[in-house]
């Protein structure tokens, strides 16, 4: 079964029977190209498998220990964590000593007084209402989590994309070297052709104008490495560090066929299904609002002339029980509600669009696959020809059966398709990571 053919199953699967309860978003069924169970202790594909540079491997660890954007997001998973301990304290009894102590001098004489309180109180709940703002905050660590990962992965992508984009650079230039070198030579040869009568000041001219404009093309390149090379030192976290960067780096294709649990681990669906369960739990809360509350408050205080005194006696004990039904507050509860149902309803249309967008990531990066190398083939095959071409035309310029223009215009064409079919392999190799974050491969 094809690729495609998955992919229209699992939208099908995955986008059906969502719109009424925030649980009906699995799927119950899965392609026979991916019902192979992933066992206890296997790996799934991740983005370390991509290349087995170990320099690589090196640098996307530094920028996932030290990239100063990442670490801002690891903090807000541990804010998230810190709001869901404080909204699990409602269900609990709370308790809370309060003193005071005083002296008056009057006419005199002095005394003394102090009064001790212990305050205890304990919401019961009765409808839930509590326990789903404890389910919302749960799923709202759960967003942070998936919000982090996705962090993780995308920067991860980022350095090897950064990587490449150097050493593509660098080809680049060894190529704008020879091209220079070549240039220089056409030039040294066709001023000697002129010097001796045999060539035109035109053909001299041309092939300076060409060599001057391959000077400002490496100019500009070099410039461009100097930036991507800044833009790498960033994402790692430390502007001052040697980089030790690899000679080469191959991206392999990930493996397939790929469980299906792979794709549905994609950080931002279980970001998107997350925050469907979180306004669901919203929503329940809202209803839950309109219902009877019932609170215990137990109040022992003590008092005194003196705080000691006021520990040696006997306290006051009072337990109180409060009930409160809402009975008309202009529709705050009602629209509160209302407005918890909708943006329940609208998390779920954006889920549906999160893996809509997610299968067409896929496809896209597929087709991509399938046309690049298709072009890299191609273009390998139009530098054989060009470099056929450029031998041939400089052979026939030095018999003189040929101008200078069909000669640079021969080389120009060689030099042309070595560095398109660098570029080409470069959006290849692009392109097999975006496969890999639309399939959802983390680190």
């Amino acid at each position: 079964m094809t690729y495609r053919l998955l992919i229209i199953h699992l939208s099908l699967l995955l986008t059906s029977g969502c719109a009424t309860n925030p649980k009906a978003v699995a799927p119950t069924a899965t392609p026979d190209s991916w019902q192979t169970p992933v066992s206890a202790g296997e790996q799934l594909p991740d983005l370390w498998a991509l290349t087995d540079c170990a320099a690589l491997h090196t640098l996307m660890r530094r920028a996932l220990a030290q990239n100063p954007d990442l670490q801002t997001t690891v903090l807000r998973v541990e804010e998230a964590q810190t709001l869901l301990r404080s909204s699990r304290s409602v269900l609990w009894p709370s308790l809370d000593l309060s003193g005071s102590a005083g002296r008056q001098r009057f006419a005199g004489s002095t005394s003394s007084s102090g009064s001790w309180a212990l305050i205890s109180g304990w919401e019961a709940d009765l409808w839930g209402r509590l326990r789903a703002q404890v389910t919302s905050s749960q799923y709202t660590l759960s967003i942070s989590q998936a919000d982090l990962a996705a962090a993780r992965n995308s920067l991860a992508a980022n350095v090897i994309r950064t990587l490449l984009d150097v050493l593509t650079l660098k080809q680049t230039l060894q190529i704008d070297q020879r091209r220079i070198a070549s240039s220089t030579l056409n030039e040294s040869f066709i001023r000697e052709r002129y010097l001796a009568g045999l060539g035109s000041l035109a053909d001299l001219e041309a092939a300076r104008t060409i060599l001057q404009q391959q000077r400002a093309q490496r100019f500009d390149r070099e410039a461009s490495l100097a930036q991507t090379q800044r833009a790498l030192k960033v994402f790692l976290g430390d502007y001052d560090v040697s980089l030790r960067l690899p000679e080469r780096v191959e991206v392999v294709l990930p493996v397939e066929p790929v469980p299906l649990n792979v794709m549905a681990a994609r950080p931002d669906i279980q970001a998107a299904y997350a925050r469907i369960q979180a306004a669901h739990a919203d929503a329940t809360s809202a209803q839950r609002a309109r219902l009877p509350s019932l609170s215990l408050v137990l109040d022992h205080t003590r008092s005194g002339t003196s705080p000691a005194q006021a520990l040696s006696i006997a306290g006051i004990s009072n337990l109180i029980a409060d009930a409160a039904l809402p009975i008309f507050r202009g529709g705050q509860l009602r629209a509160a509600q209302a407005r918890a149902g909708i943006e329940t309803e609208r998390l779920i249309w954006r889920y549906r669009s999160e893996i809509l967008n997610a299968l067409r990531e896929v496809e896209d990066a597929m087709d991509q696959e399938l046309s690049l190398t298709r072009q890299v083939d191609a273009r390998a095959q139009a530098q054989g020809h060009a470099a056929n071409n450029r031998t041939l035309f400089e052979a026939r310029y030095r018999d003189g059966l040929v101008n200078v223009f069909d000669l640079l215009d021969a080389q120009q064409t060689y030099y042309d398709a070595e560095v398109q079919l660098l570029n080409t392999k470069l959006q290849r190799q692009q392109n097999r990571i975006d496969l890999a974050i639309a399939l959802g491969l983390g680190v």
